[in-house]
């Protein structure tokens, strides 16, 4: 989400004929030589730039409600005080729902979906669960993640997934050797 909000913030840049023309002014922009104007080096084009953008990246970051990843904007929900009072009530859910879970279990049932949702998002954390699509989700509930033995070859496919292609190549070179963890 920062890469897309930081190219939001370069196009509004873009959009701003006053500010772009000073960059173009002060760099190699305008194709005339001024005496006396000195070229900005690359680093300074660049710290030019920055300070361009932070007052538009606040602007938009304060614009959000969620920053994904568990994070959003305080409301009057989160106060301690709010949390506390509500506390009861969420333990009670959660004592109703472990009982429920294991008098099925004693029973010897199928998990049902609720129960494969809620053991899945426990295994790979809220986080996690939070920032994944609807379908992501189904697919991490076919792969029963609650089992330890899943769980620990999907993170592998997720640690692997983050290399890159050629860190990848080697990391399946290594696996096919045995010497990989």
């Amino acid at each position: 989400e920062s890469k897309d909000l930081r190219e939001t913030a370069l196009g509004i840049l873009n959009e701003k004929p006053a500010e772009s023309e000073t960059v173009k002014e002060n760099g190699k922009g305008s194709g005339k030589k001024q005496k006396g104007a000195k070229k900005l080096s690359a680093r300074e084009k660049k710290k030019l730039e920055e300070e361009a953008l932070l007052p538009i990246i606040k602007a938009l970051v304060n614009d959000m409600d969620d920053f994904g990843g568990g994070f959003h904007k305080p409301t009057w929900k989160d106060l301690l005080v709010v949390t506390v009072a509500k506390m009861p009530y969420n333990i009670g859910l959660s004592l109703l729902w472990n009982a429920k879970y294991y008098l099925r279990r004693l029973q010897k049932l199928e998990l049902s979906d609720e129960e494969r949702e809620v053991l899945t998002e426990r295994a790979v954390g809220p986080v996690v669960w939070d920032t994944k699509s609807e379908e992501e989700r189904e697919a991490m509930m076919k792969k029963e993640l609650w089992i330890k033995e899943n769980r620990v070859e999907w993170e592998e496919e997720q640690y692997v997934a983050n290399l890159s292609a050629a860190d990848q190549k080697y990391y399946a070179k290594l696996k096919k050797k045995g010497k990989a963890e």
